[in-house]
């Protein structure tokens, strides 16, 4: 599903059609997971998940910025929270630099974002450390280090038209390897 897709952004987005005729607005989305595994002496000692979620609103007129950086939200608020960026709004100076969002005709688009559906995290990073450990317990070795994924989602929108989302997903590995009092890095 697309993360524009999502209740409380579609309820963002229509509130502030309705509630801000005249103003610009931008809203940026992100979600991101983390996944690690700690291991000592060949073996995995811990196994770490995490999850963070983010929605970025900005408001303006007459060249008058106002923001606001949510981590918890309630579909609930989001017509305070506007009014509150409104009131923000009258009350803060104007930027003169500001010149606009940029429109839809200004960017360049790219293939569709289609959901992957990988393997577990627990699935992969297992193979992979299997193999270390194999290799290293064969070589009378012991293995330290982590093992971790990352994988990030953003989404961004404005009144101009843009709506766009991007993925990324990494994987790091940091390996030390040591026997007796000999160490390496892999």
């Amino acid at each position: 599903m697309s993360i524009l897709e999502t209740p409380i952004i579609t309820q963002l987005e229509s509130t502030l059609k309705q509630k801000c005729s005249g103003y610009q607005y931008q809203i940026t989305i992100g979600t991101s997971e983390t996944y690690m595994l700690r291991y000592a002496k060949s073996r995995v000692h811990q196994n770490n998940h995490s999850s963070d979620s983010h929605i970025d609103i900005q408001l303006v007129k007459d060249n008058k910025i106002a923001s606001v950086s949510l981590n918890q939200w309630k579909q609930e608020e989001v017509s305070s929270i506007i009014e509150q960026l409104k009131e923000t709004c009258s009350l803060v100076q104007e930027n003169p630099e500001f010149v606009g969002y940029p429109s839809e005709t200004e960017i360049i688009h790219t293939e569709e974002i289609e959901d992957i559906q990988s393997e577990p995290f627990s699935e992969a990073g297992g193979k992979i450390l299997s193999q270390v450990f194999n290799e290293a317990t064969s070589n009378s070795i012991d293995a330290y280090g982590k093992l971790m994924f990352e994988n990030h989602h953003i989404g961004i929108l404005n009144s101009n038209g843009i709506r766009n989302e991007s993925r990324v997903s990494f994987t790091k590995c940091q390996t030390q390897m040591m026997k007796g009092r000999l160490s390496g890095f892999a």
